[in-house]
């Protein structure tokens, strides 16, 4: 997702589906190991006489192929003989190829193993072992299957398997399920994100079965922390506790702050009376004195799917120093806002594009995505020491609809059009393989897909669904906003009372608190031809722009940036208004979106007026605050940061 692109990268991920690696309708080449006799891969087979060539093929993209720690495999005999090892061939695209010439293997023997092993330095692996026979037509009998062993995180738990990375196995009463202690558990104490080790089968229909599947430390997983965490964790909690969930240990810059919440890398964590809190020097600090932009080293306990932060030390670097991932929401001769701080650009300022190249001061522009790092200077003011131009991940769209029309490669969902690529993973309701061909108007699926730099939607995965109630979900920037509508991802989705505004938490914010730019994901349902937003959850409350747009607001006030930003103790928010007097109300508001005191509520005249606020109506909490001016109808808003 948007928000989740622009700070980390999780280190688990798995981009797209084993089965969508070459295509939906060629069914030996989705999948996860081939054994062939023919180099294109065209048959999956266990049987080579020994003038032939075995072809082997594996997709695993959830491996980053980009970092690998192991790339091995063996052809070994069941009996003497002499091995034949070597490595695949990496096409850094998730798959990896090797042949071998079966005339120089042991001509006395014929049952063979083929292993494989490919795995990167985070733990992220994928190994099979798998028998054949060499030197005779006969299929071998021992009753062995074919084996698939592999770590990754639980996408989806249905009543009768589980997807792990995207790849279904079957789930039955043999299934030794066990928890990251080695002690038996049931099928219902998994939930999806856990990160799991599963091995299995496939059976004589080609579907795989899981054997064992036991859930892993958080060490393996590095809870969505990005190349600058993840560390072995040794499990120690320092509290003398023993813990219950999965360990997860990370460092990034805090994004988000709430009352009782901190969200790192794209990842929250909860915390509560037990967590500690240390600053760089490991002295006890109150979670108040956190601010959003601080570079800190987080450790958690995951526990019935939520992490729960355990530790929150803020590292080396100093206090004075802040870094925020955002859109720059304005650029004036000399400095740049981004996330509601105002970054001073010097001839000493590092400006770079997306790929790490020096770039001009003019190559920015309102919108863009960024991250700024700076130094806090005594007077508060922030001098940039680095902006640097970040890439944005396709926005995504999913819905649940009827089939309205049907083209060659085209599909229209509740009015919502979907090219369809020959990637495209088309599934029935029992997650069993179609082609696209076998879909028919009237049909009720589920579908899922990208939004294109163009504004195209393309299809990622159309599955048929029996359950008929028709919704829309996507996640992408607000690309406009009025009292009763929001754009996202180029879908208009109207609002009314009902519409649930929560963030990143699911706690409710208060409707003032949307703009356009942020990041959110939007839910809606189909209302007599209508689509109806019921819920609005916000990703990133502070990478937003600046206003809050009423539908044709006139031109008749002007709200400037707060200085200074950040403040502590005070700072001046200054406006003007044009034309004759007016009801005006100057709020401000917490990142919860609680009315915190109200600096204006009375009739102003025309011009510019500014007002001072010390903050002593927060208490003096530092975080990110609102500060929202209305006049009549007409409604804008801008964020400033209290720094203690």
């Amino acid at each position: 997702m948007t928000h989740a692109a622009t700070v980390t990268r999780l280190a688990c991920v798995l981009v797209i589906s084993m089965l969508l690696a070459f295509g939906a309708t060629d069914l030996y080449a989705q999948a996860a190991i081939i054994l062939s006799k023919n180099a294109d891969f065209s048959t999956d087979d266990r049987t080579f006489d020994r003038t032939e060539v075995l072809y082997v093929q594996v997709t695993a993209l959830h491996v980053d192929f980009n970092d690998l720690d192991k790339n091995e495999f063996r052809l070994k005999p069941d009996e003497g003989g002499n091995d034949i090892e070597g490595a695949f061939t990496n096409h850094f695209n998730g798959t990896y190829t090797t042949s071998v010439d079966l005339s120089t293997t042991d001509p006395s023997e014929t049952d063979w193993e083929w292993r494989a092993r490919i795995e990167d330095d985070n733990d992220n692996e994928f190994e099979a072992r798998i028998d054949i026979t060499i030197g005779t037509e006969e299929e071998d009998d021992d009753g062995e299957d074919d084996e698939v062993e592999f770590t990754g995180t639980i996408n989806d738990i249905q009543s009768d398997g589980l997807m792990v990375d995207d790849t279904f196995f079957f789930v039955n009463a043999a299934t030794s399920i066990r928890d990251h202690d080695d002690n038996p558990i049931t099928f219902a104490d998994l939930a999806v994100g856990m990160l799991v080790e599963i091995r299995g089968g496939r059976d004589d229909n080609g579907d795989l079965f899981a054997t064992d599947i036991e859930i892993e430390d958080g060490d393996d997983d590095n809870g969505g922390g990005d190349d600058n965490g993840g560390g072995d964790d040794n499990g120690d909690d320092n509290n003398g506790n023993d813990d219950n969930g999965d360990e997860v240990e990370f460092t990034g810059p805090i994004e988000t702050l709430q009352s009782n919440s901190v969200t790192v890398n794209g990842t929250p964590f909860t915390v509560d009376a037990s967590t500690i809190v240390l600053d760089n020097d490991n002295n006890p600090i109150a979670f108040a004195d956190l601010i959003v932009g601080l570079l800190v080293e987080i450790r958690g306990d995951r526990v019935g799917g939520h992490l729960i932060a355990t530790h929150i030390k803020i590292e080396d670097r100093a206090h004075d120093e802040i870094e925020v991932t955002g859109e720059i929401e304005a650029i004036e001769a000399s400095s740049v806002t981004v996330g509601g701080s105002v970054f001073v650009v010097t001839n000493q300022t590092l400006l770079l594009d997306n790929a790490n190249n020096p770039t001009a001061f003019s190559a920015f522009a309102v919108g863009m995505l960024v991250e700024a790092e700076g130094d806090v200077q005594p007077d508060g003011t922030i001098t940039a020491r680095k902006i640097k131009l970040e890439d944005r991940e396709d926005d995504e769209v999913e819905l649940r609809g009827t089939i309205e029309s049907l083209g060659t490669d085209a599909i229209v969902v509740e009015g919502v059009s979907f090219a369809v690529t020959e990637q495209t993973l088309v599934l029935d309701n029992d997650n069993n393989l179609l082609s696209f061909g076998d879909l028919s108007t009237g049909q009720f699926v589920e579908i899922e897909g990208d939004v294109q730099a163009d504004g195209t939607l393309i299809a990622r995965k159309i599955k048929l669904e029996d359950n008929t109630e028709a919704t829309v979900e996507t996640t992408g920037t607000i690309s406009r906003l009025t009292s009763n509508q929001i754009v996202v991802s180029d879908i208009t989705f109207l609002v009314d009372e009902a519409t649930e505004v929560v963030d990143t938490n699911n706690q409710p914010l208060d409707r003032t608190m949307l703009a356009p730019g942020q990041n959110a994901i939007v839910r809606g349902s189909t209302v007599t031809a209508l689509l109806v937003a019921t819920r609005i959850k916000l990703l990133d409350v502070t990478a937003n722009p600046t206003a809050i747009e009423e539908a044709d607001v006139p031109t008749t006030i002007e709200l400037h940036q707060n200085y200074p930003n950040p403040f502590n103790p005070t700072t001046t928010i200054a406006f003007s208004l044009s034309g004759a007097s007016a009801p005006v109300s100057l709020s401000i508001y917490n990142a919860l979106g609680q009315k915190v005191t109200m600096l204006v509520d009375g009739i102003l005249p025309a011009g510019a007026h500014s007002y001072t606020w010390d903050a002593q109506d927060a208490a003096g909490t530092s975080g990110l605050y609102l500060y929202r001016l209305q006049v009549g109808q007409q409604v804008l808003a801008r964020q400033m940061m209290l720094l203690k």
